[in-house]
């Protein structure tokens, strides 16, 4: 655990300490430091980062940058599409009927056509993504988020869920993404570069001879692609880890609020368990231990669920859309390449590399509805089987109390609370209920097994995507 991590770990509330309080000597101490601003961190954050602070107005912490909206809203972002992609679409075409081959336009641009138009595709598509994603995530995490309190009823207190959220964010938007982006931008632009020195290679991709100052329209098209690349990448990096930090909520059962609801019913049992002991056992009646304390808190397994089914839902509609693309993609190639529509060889190499990426890209959607859920699932699983174990404690000494009366009918006499052993026989009849209630309640994040149908088609999207090709295959229609 890193120190930050481990740091955030430990901070707890002290008992009967109110969010108030904590946040009253975070502002007397200071012991986590200040922002830019001079507004008090309440938890330890990362230097330059705003903090976290409930009274934050909306968007107040947002970067220079993402405010600008380039990469995540589609009217500056389509706006650059248009100019890396629409500028070489137009330019080629006049370009050869200045240059004397009118017979070369026409060919030039529907070449071309198929090509700008998926790269122009792609670009819409994987805005709109990271915008949803991106939004979503303000809502769900940031301190003014239209749907915090969803998620905030997933943990015990206030400050468990800003310690989570810090952290949240501090990962989710984290440089390494954009390293790695900007890593693979580099290496495809150092390679259109090379490329572009290589000026009778170019020449010898034209249909006719065309003065060498064109490069820069080819250059102009690399360089948008590269810039979709370092866009795939930066945002499958941060949208992957995301959601694989919102799964990670269950890694401390401590701050979940449905372990306070477990814990009230075990305190429960655990009274009624030393009633039982009081009256059945007149000579320790007087080294009877004190009550323990009762406190009705906690969520109740629906009201959590209600919360993390959010998360559930999150997860399913970020795979389907992917998985769905991708599968729109694999499929509109297939009747392009059926009706002869795709001549030019670069517009079959990208399609062909992107076909190869789209069916690693699907069983990847298929890792991220998954297996951000399994520290969640454990959690439930455990809460699940912990709360049977409680019910079936209870149940035993009712059934125990029921038997011994068989034998001596007296033994209920000092029972106030069963006037008869029929009224024991409802109350095990009850708890025998809970348990088989108990018993089937899902332990997946999304509404299993209501939703089974769409959780099969995730699951086995990935075959669908992988016939299409053997289709092509089949019928002769492979990519070359």
């Amino acid at each position: 655990m890193r120190k930050r991590d481990k740091e955030l770990h430990e901070i707890r509330l002290e008992y009967s300490e109110s969010f108030d309080d904590y946040i009253k000597k975070r502002e007397d101490d200071k012991k986590y430091g200040v922002d830019i601003r001079g507004t008090v961190k309440l938890v330890p954050q990362k230097p330059f980062h705003y903090a976290w602070r409930y009274e934050t107005a909306p968007r107040d912490d947002w970067s220079p940058f993402r405010k600008t909206g380039i990469g995540w809203k589609l009217k500056p972002t389509i706006i650059l599409a248009v100019i890396f992609f629409g500028i070489p679409l137009i330019a080629y075409p006049l370009s050869y009927l200045a240059a004397g081959y009118p017979e070369f336009a026409g060919i030039a641009f529907w070449n071309d056509f198929w090509l700008y138009l998926f790269f122009t595709f792609l670009t819409i598509f994987l805005t709109k993504l990271i915008g949803y994603s991106l939004t979503k995530f303000d809502s769900f995490l940031r301190p003014y988020g239209e749907e915090r309190i969803k998620i905030m009823n997933l943990f015990t207190n206030k400050l468990e869920f800003l310690k989570f959220s810090v952290r949240s964010f501090e990962k989710i938007y984290s440089a390494w993404w954009i390293y790695f982006g900007f890593f693979g931008f580099i290496a495809k632009l150092i390679f259109d570069v090379i490329l572009l020195s290589n000026l009778p290679f170019y020449l010898n991709m034209l249909f006719a001879p065309l003065p060498e100052w064109t490069t820069i329209f080819n250059f102009m098209r690399n360089l948008g692609i590269d810039l979709i690349i370092f866009q795939m990448i930066t945002f499958f990096g941060a949208l992957i880890y995301g959601l694989f930090q919102l799964g990670s909520l269950g890694r401390d059962p401590k701050s979940l609020s449905i372990n306070q609801y477990k814990n009230m019913l075990i305190s429960i049992v655990e009274n009624v368990i030393d009633a039982f002991t009081y009256h059945e056992n007149p000579v320790t009646q007087t080294k009877r231990a004190p009550e323990k304390e009762i406190k009705f808190v906690g969520k109740t397994y629906f009201e959590f669920q209600r919360a993390n089914r959010e998360i559930g839902e999150f997860l399913f509609k970020i795979a389907l859309t992917i998985i769905l693309f991708l599968i729109l993609f694999q499929v509109s190639i297939s009747v392009l390449l059926s009706l002869n529509s795709i001549q030019s060889p670069l517009t079959l190499f990208y399609f062909n590399t992107f076909t190869i990426l789209s069916i690693i890209l699907i069983f990847v959607s298929v890792v991220i509805f998954i297996f951000p859920q399994l520290y969640i699932h454990r959690i439930l699983k455990e809460f699940k089987n912990e709360l049977i174990d409680v019910y079936y404690t209870l149940a035993s000494r009712l059934e125990y109390l029921y038997y011994a009366s068989m034998i001596n009918q007296d033994l209920l006499k000092d029972k106030a609370e069963w006037d008869s052993r029929r009224a024991i026989l409802k109350d095990i009849s009850r708890l025998e209920s809970n348990i088989e209630t108990v018993r089937a309640f899902g332990t997946w994040s999304y509404d299993f097994p209501n939703k089974i149908k769409r959780s099969i088609f995730v699951i086995l999207s990935p075959l669908i995507s992988l016939s299409i090709p053997l289709i092509r295959i089949i019928f002769g229609l492979s990519i070359v």
